[in-house]
């Protein structure tokens, strides 16, 4: 797993590294700038263009004069805009200015006022004002000029973060000043806020990139949040044994349906086949029985009753995990044949969509939920468990008190899904894409999930796992078809192959 840095804690990280690595901060700065060049000319070519590189006093400026510098190496022409605060530069902005002087790179220092360049079209923009270090929004002559570069119409790439965003808590800032970036390229990290949905139309799309700091180094910095990684989910996966029966791939029980919803129902237990349990039982209503069996064969079926579930299947005991909510209509269970379930078993369960509400409903319920279950949230079953909230982070924060407050896991649903944990670690999920944004896709994911945790993985891996298949298979749909035309059922049938692509990274 990747980790995610707080501003302090990437400081801390490249501290270490000039410390332990051999680095000076000039070196630092001189690996972020190529690498950032590295990337900046793949995204824009060819050169001999017009560049606009906005400077500012901290790290970032010396990032982006140094940039300047080696762009214009490779003969692309940028032009400077230098910001000092306070009539001052940061140390390495300053031997970066000294630097940039014996070369052919126009340089404007400004310390009062600013006069801005006539943008022109097929002109580019490089924003370096300010890093992850801002914690107020921007005002007076930086407001004036974050708003000519946002009406400039160019594009846009910003140094580690866009210009007035704060790199984890946007709730005081009320996003006014922010530099709009078409593309945002980070460093060993992203900040937290890039993979918040409010600050989506100011970050563009994103990516980090490596600068060369020994891993073990990264051991020595804390932190509570991480990306998920190919690396470390393939070679979580297990082998099916040549002597393998049934049994020992696991049994798994899904609880759910509904006549208006048995599609979606279908689609979440074809998912679970597909993840690779040995045995899937769905206790649902007898009316949607047969149909079901005769849609898909492996299908073992329970009878929970004609219009709501009026009883449980026998022997819980055998099932690996069980989950339940899955395309439920209300009225389905009553709440005492829902506490008799959770009190059954203490193996860990899988709670969805309906199973939240009921949370929602009566919070009571949730002091009964086995410890190490999965509660999987959309965004509406988030307003419904944590209330008014203004902010992604607030979500999060929330969902790891609720989690380290069951001994659970809590999925928040999303573009980057956050999953969780009792421990207050926070997994933030990178795969997927909009496609995802169709009814069934959750129905899906909940199916993965279901056979993964039968299949003989724990509930940290198999939600890790869930989550990066569900987003990979939307990804493999999409580059085939098209966004707007990948379908819950296409998610299903390339399942297998996502596992193989993840299997062969190992």
């Amino acid at each position: 797993m990747n980790k995610i840095y707080s501003p302090l804690q990437l400081q801390e990280l490249y501290q270490t590294a000039c410390r332990r690595g051999g680095l000076t901060p000039a070196d630092l700065v001189e690996r972020i700038a190529q690498r950032f060049v590295y990337a900046f000319t793949r995204l824009h070519s060819p050169s001999q263009r017009r560049v606009h590189i906005f400077a500012g006093a901290g790290e970032n400026g010396a990032y982006a004069l140094a940039i300047a510098r080696l762009l214009r190496e490779r003969n692309y022409r940028p032009e400077v805009y230098l910001f000092y605060r306070q009539g001052k530069l940061s140390e390495n902005c300053e031997a970066q200015r000294l630097r940039l002087e014996g070369t052919e790179v126009p340089l404007t220092e400004v310390s009062t006022e600013f006069r801005p360049p006539h943008f022109q079209a097929g002109e580019l923009i490089i924003d370096g004002l300010f890093g992850g270090e801002l914690t107020k929004p921007l005002s007076g002559g930086y407001a004036l000029v974050v708003d000519k570069i946002n009406q400039s119409g160019l594009p846009i790439v910003s140094i580690e973060i866009p210009s007035g965003l704060y790199a984890e808590d946007n709730s005081t800032n009320p996003l006014e000043q922010v530099v709009r970036a078409t593309h945002t390229i980070a460093f060993e990290s992203p900040y937290l806020s890039l993979l918040f949905g409010e600050s989506a139309p100011y970050v563009g799309q994103w990516q980090v990139l490596p600068i060369g700091i020994d891993e073990g180094l990264h051991q020595d910095v804390n932190s509570r949040y991480y990306l998920q990684s190919e690396q470390t989910l393939g070679a979580s996966l297990l082998t099916r044994q040549p002597f393998a029966d049934k049994q020992a791939c696991g049994s798994a029980l899904l609880i759910g349906g509904s006549t208006s919803k048995v599609g979606h129902l279908l689609l979440a237990l074809r998912a679970a086949l597909r993840a690779g349990c040995g045995e899937l039982t769905v206790h649902t209503l007898t009316p949607l029985a047969t149909s079901l069996q005769i849609a898909q064969p492996e299908l073992l079926a329970s009878l929970a009753g004609g219009q709501e579930f009026e009883q449980l299947p026998k022997h819980l005991g055998q099932y690996q995990t069980i989950a339940i909510g899955t395309a439920m209509d209300e009225p389905a269970m009553s709440e005492s044949l829902l506490r008799q379930l959770m009190t059954s078993s203490s193996r860990p369960m899988i709670f969805d969509d309906w199973a939240i509400q009921r949370f929602a409903h009566n919070r009571s319920l949730l002091d009964i939920v086995p410890r190490g279950s999965v509660l999987l949230c959309s965004r509406r079953d988030q307003e419904r468990l944590f209330g008014g909230h203004t902010t992604s982070l607030e979500r999060v924060e929330l969902a790891k008190q609720l989690a380290s407050r069951l001994d659970a896991t809590v999925v928040l649903k999303g573009a980057y899904t956050a999953i969780c944990r009792a421990s207050d670690n926070v997994y933030f999920n990178t795969t997927g894409n909009a496609a995802l944004a169709r009814s069934g896709s959750g129905d899906v994911l909940t199916g993965l999930l279901l056979g993964l945790m039968a299949r003989g993985y724990g509930s940290l891996v198999a939600t890790l796992l869930a989550c990066y298949l569900h987003g990979q298979v939307a990804d493999l749909c999409a580059a085939r078809q098209s966004i707007e035309s990948v379908l819950p059922s296409d998610l299903v049938n390339h399942i297998g192959e996502a596992l193989r692509q993840l299997a062969s990274d190992v």
